[in-house]
């Protein structure tokens, strides 16, 4: 199902800048199972210093959103898509 994530910037500039290596710079998505979600630009389109606004398609189940080293430097989020959401088309 069509999903609609949004998230306000997850790291600052200076943290994107001098903190972060290359690959953790930008927004990425994992579920459970430790498999990234592939975004449909290419990753460098999204960094982690702006605005996250992207609609992906995904199954029901757990998924970690982040961007940033893991510590009180990166984000993690946890978004749950339940199996029983009524999808309203438009």
């Amino acid at each position: 199902m069509k999903v609609r994530i949004t998230h306000s910037p997850g790291l600052s500039n200076t943290t994107f800048h001098r903190r972060c290596r290359s690959g953790q710079r930008y927004w990425w998505l994992r579920e459970e199972n430790g498999d990234f979600v592939e975004f449909p630009e290419p990753r460098y389109c999204y960094r982690g210093d702006k605005p996250l606004d992207i609609v992906l398609d995904l199954e029901p189940g757990t998924y970690v959103l982040g961007c940033g080293p893991a510590g009180k430097f990166g984000t993690r989020t946890t978004i749950r898509v339940p199996n029983d959401v009524e999808v309203v088309e438009d």
